[in-house]
């Protein structure tokens, strides 16, 4: 489940589930983290 917040900072907060699932690898972590900090408008292709 994604929950969006409207904040002043910038900083992304992630479940610790993601972080600790075993089945994703270090790069799939990144790339997930980097999809999720992105606005909800930013169209991914």
């Amino acid at each position: 489940m994604i929950t969006r917040v409207s904040n002043r900072e910038k900083y992304t907060m992630i479940d610790q589930t993601v972080t600790y699932d075993l089945k994703l690898s270090a790069k799939a972590l990144g790339i997930l983290t980097k999809l999720l900090s992105l606005p909800d408008n930013w169209d991914f292709n």
